[in-house]
């Protein structure tokens, strides 16, 4: 991995937005950019605060900053999860149908 990857992974680095924490994320999808060699990078997270938690699509661009999209709000921690989960399984189908898989 790139250090970009790792860094979007949350290799060990805590990271936040609108006062959430986020505690999991992952990549689906990533460019790089033929005439600038540059990778954009995207992916959904779960964050989460006392009593509350969200689920955002995100966006990472060249320089290592952060994009947040989309937020799914929610006070249940098993709903939460369950649509970080159904937001992945939703984009990974969608590279697979149009034969992105690599």
């Amino acid at each position: 991995y790139t250090m970009l990857q790792k860094k979007a992974r949350l290799g060990g680095i805590k990271m936040t937005n609108a006062g959430f924490t986020i505690v999991q994320s992952e990549i689906y999808e990533q460019y790089v950019s033929h005439d600038t060699e540059h990778i954009q990078m995207y992916g959904v997270c779960i964050g989460r605060k006392p009593k509350e938690y969200v689920t955002w699509e995100f966006a990472v661009n060249e320089k290592g900053e952060y994009s947040y999209f989309w937020g799914h709000y929610f006070t249940s921690k098993n709903r939460a999860f369950e649509d970080y989960h159904r937001r992945l399984i939703d984009k990974f189908s969608k590279r697979i149908d149009r034969g992105d898989t690599e």
